[in-house]
């Protein structure tokens, strides 16, 4: 509860599990829900899984956003994902080698579904192996 006696940064945070020898990180989290004021990153605030996951509740809160013209482009981070070629294909490997491994196993059904999603990762492998557009390649690159 020394966290919420006075306003604390992380390091004192750190330094105060340190002397303790108890891990600042879950003490925080414990005291979370008794705090008066709390200071956290777009992310954790604006994404709901992120919030329950730190069991924070926001409900009756009064909530001060600094620099809110960041707000979009986090919005934007919270609700997009990138997905490289290594692991698509990874992803195949592993979807194949469960598929070979269990097929006997499973309900004709699944092994449906198994199906559609091999069918889906290798739509997106081909997209992920096909060349860039003409407009992106740089201008040395013109003829």
């Amino acid at each position: 509860m020394h966290s919420l006696v006075r306003p604390s940064d992380i390091e004192d945070l750190a330094n105060l599990g340190k002397a303790s020898h108890s891990c600042s990180y879950y003490a925080s989290r414990e005291a979370l829900a008794a705090a008066e004021v709390v200071v956290l990153p777009y992310n954790t605030l604006l994404s709901p899984q992120a919030r329950q996951s730190v069991g924070l509740s926001i409900k009756n809160a009064l909530i001060v956003i600094d620099e809110a013209h960041n707000i979009p482009e986090t919005l934007r981070n919270i609700s997009s994902c990138q997905l490289s070629l290594p692991v698509a294909e990874a992803a195949l490997s592993q979807l194949l080698t469960y598929t070979r491994k269990y097929s006997g196993r499973l309900a004709g059904r699944n092994v449906f579904y198994l199906g559609q999603i091999r069918r889906i990762l290798l739509a997106m492998i081909k997209y992920l192996k096909r060349p860039p557009p003409a407009a992106s390649r740089s201008a040395s690159e013109e003829p």
